[in-house]
């Protein structure tokens, strides 16, 4: 691509252009990334059914760059858990990572109160 601009989304969400200040045989590309965000699941996995029935239904499913998933994976309590609670919280999560990280090729999970 041999462009003088870049093109991009401004304040709004408008198209805009800005002057590309790189060597005319530089390539600028924009590239939108596709990111579904999926916050508080506390062991739905039914809930992670129904968004893969509805980014199907949207044409949406395969076309994900990423889940990203900031949290409370699990309805674990802050307090200290024995042995079999622990891996019973453990084996829920797994589930629930498993559920969204098949939504996109990549997850990116960042632990919340009750993980």
């Amino acid at each position: 691509c041999m462009s003088d601009t870049v093109r991009f989304r401004g304040p709004g969400g408008r198209s805009a252009a800005a002057p590309l200040k790189r060597a005319r045989s530089a390539c600028a590309c924009v590239y939108m990334l596709r990111l579904l965000l999926a916050s508080d699941v506390h062991d739905d996995t039914s809930a992670i059914e129904a968004l893969r029935a509805w980014l199907s239904s949207h044409d949406l499913l395969g076309k994900l760059d990423a889940v990203l998933c900031p949290g409370d994976l699990t309805t674990a309590p802050a307090a200290s858990l024995d042995a079999e609670e622990e891996a019973r919280y453990e084996a829920a999560a797994q589930r629930v990572l498993d559920g969204l990280g098949s939504l996109a090729p990549r997850l990116v999970f960042s632990p919340g109160n009750h993980d």
